[in-house]
C-alpha cells in the first residue's frame, strides 16, 4: 500500500474468502454443524465453491457479525500495530 492520500477499507486488509470450517468456527459452529444447516439451506452465509473448496466472503461474515466496513488510512494501521506492540 503506497501514497499517502489513498485509504482502504477493512475489507481490504484481508483475504477475500476464508474456508468454510473457518467460517463455521467464526460464527459458533462445528463444521458437521454448519454442513447441516448448508444443506436445509439455513445458515446466515452463502457458501461459495472454488474448485473442490467450500469458501465464505470475509465481506459477508463481517455484515454477520455486525462489524462495519470501515475506511481506514494505511498510517493508522501502522500506528495501532505500532502502538499494540508496545509494552
Amino acid at each position: 500500500m503506497d501514497g499517502k492520500n489513498l485509504y482502504y477499507r477493512i475489507s481490504d486488509l484481508l483475504p477475500q474468502y476464508v474456508s468454510f470450517s473457518e467460517a463455521a468456527n467464526i460464527i459458533g459452529l462445528s463444521e458437521s454443524q454448519a454442513s447441516k444447516l448448508a444443506r436445509k439451506g439455513t445458515l446466515p452465509f452463502r457458501i461459495l465453491w472454488i474448485g473442490n473448496s467450500r469458501v465464505v466472503s470475509v465481506k459477508s461474515l463481517m455484515t454477520i457479525l455486525g462489524i462495519q466496513d470501515s475506511i481506514v488510512h494505511p498510517d493508522d494501521v501502522e500506528n495501532g500495530a505500532s502502538h499494540v506492540g508496545e509494552e
